[in-house]
């Protein structure tokens, strides 16, 4: 998992299982040093073995004097065993985020535990140096991070929502949101930071969606599938833009996208891969239509032009 690249650097996030009931699963980062045999381990997480523990990593990222990986955890993990040692315990999965310095050692650390469990699935760093996180949660879930005497509280709106945190380099909790609606599942993927400080999350959700991250967010998802999501969010936390493709069960097409503001899509490709094995190209799309078609499982491919979804100068990220 969680490939940074430095010019003559690769930076693997990756896990080691004590036995092959995934219990005591431990989590590492390991730097490896391109065309070299060099390797070091920096940081490790360290699952107990009693047979409950795991430790699993699904995101990180880089700035110029520390690291920041975030991911899930379960039992009693060591978030520092390669240094100062920091244990914590969680008698179910819930998400992680914590800042490392450049030797490896834990700064800070933030937990979330919720009713149903959460997990924290992607990370993103500002040009300002805030940390943002996504992640999921059901039911009250609790935010401690290290050096603030008061947890963060959300609650969720449906059965799994899709939060939005955000935290100063020392750790301070700056921002604290999520979105869903009654008796819906969201799964958040991955997020990304703009020049601005806006924010793209993407994932996939299903029922209806009832609550944005700020105000009101009316979306119900096609056929009772999963639909994908792609969710620009602005500093101040309202939704600048939502897209969304879905698969309708009665018609075997995907719905077009939809957004809050008009949008381009500049191109779309679709490969259908059928039971039998070979893959075939079925439709490449004019712009603004989404009609994909599929007989079994399919990918689709969408580039967005975001300068004609936002008019204050947004300029997009490739």
């Amino acid at each position: 998992h969680a490939f940074e690249a430095a010019p003559d650097t690769g930076d693997f996030a990756w896990m080691h299982l004590d036995n092959p009931d995934l219990f005591g699963t431990d989590a590492f980062v390991t730097r490896v040093h391109i065309g070299t045999p060099e390797a070091s381990t920096p940081i490790a997480l360290e699952a107990t073995d009693d047979g409950n523990s795991i430790a699993a990593i699904r995101d990180q990222r880089i700035e110029a004097t520390a690291r920041y990986v975030c991911g899930t955890f379960r039992g009693v993990v060591d978030f520092d065993a390669l240094h100062a040692h920091r244990v914590v315990e969680t008698p179910t999965s819930n998400g992680f985020v914590a800042r490392y310095d450049a030797s490896g050692a834990l700064v800070w650390l933030s937990t979330m535990t919720a009713e149903s469990g959460s997990s924290c699935d992607g990370l993103a760093v500002s040009a300002d140096g805030t940390l943002s996180a996504t992640g999921g949660f059901g039911g009250i879930a609790f935010v401690q991070t290290d050096g603030e005497p008061v947890p963060g509280q959300l609650t969720s709106w449906g059965d799994s929502d899709t939060y939005l945190l955000a935290w100063d380099s020392l750790g301070t909790l700056r921002a604290n949101a999520h979105f869903g609606g009654p008796g819906s599942y969201t799964f958040p993927n991955r997020i990304e930071a703009f020049d601005d400080g806006t924010l793209a999350i993407t994932g996939s959700f299903v029922g209806t969606l009832t609550h944005g991250f700020a105000g009101t967010l009316a979306r119900s998802s096609n056929g009772g599938y999963n639909d994908a999501f792609v969710i620009i969010v602005g500093n101040d936390l309202t939704t600048r833009y939502f897209g969304q493709l879905g698969f309708d069960i009665g018609a075997t097409f995907l719905t077009p996208l939809q957004a809050i503001a008009p949008m381009q899509i500049e191109a779309i490709a679709q490969m259908a891969l059928p039971y039998g094995g070979n893959s075939s190209l079925d439709y490449a799309l004019p712009p603004e239509h989404a009609l994909l078609h599929s007989g079994t499982w399919a990918s689709a491919y969408v580039r967005y032009d975001l300068d004609t979804v936002l008019d204050d100068g947004f300029e997009a990220a490739p």
